[in-house]
């Protein structure tokens, strides 16, 4: 069982949960991470994992790849780098900050001690 809890552009809270088997249930999620996550099921694919972030912005890994929004420009520049590795997990933080890992390395947004 994944929960992941964010806030759209008005600072509502939105939230996705996803259960074992695909079974998923969402509240306030941005329009095309609701159509992607619909797709995905239409076409019998898995969800790996998704992350709500503020402002209306998510990552979501599926059986498809990856898609994301409203996570700034630089980390959204290091999300398409698949030259890499795959993506493991994804955090950005209120101010802006974030934190990408793959395997065994990360990336840190400038500002935060590594």
């Amino acid at each position: 069982l994944q929960v992941m809890i964010g806030s759209d552009n008005y600072g509502n809270e939105s939230s996705f949960l996803l259960q074992a088997n695909n079974g998923h249930s969402m509240r306030n999620v941005p329009e095309c991470l609701d159509k992607r996550t619909q797709e995905i099921y239409a076409k019998k694919g898995t969800i790996h994992f998704v992350r709500l972030f503020e402002n209306n912005g998510y990552y979501i890994k599926d059986s498809d790849g990856s898609q994301w929004n409203s996570i700034g420009d630089v980390c959204s520049k290091e999300l398409k780098d698949d030259n890499k590795g795959s993506v493991e997990e994804v955090s950005v933080a209120k101010d802006g900050s974030w934190l990408i890992i793959r395997g065994d390395e990360f990336v840190l947004s400038k500002g935060i001690d590594s």
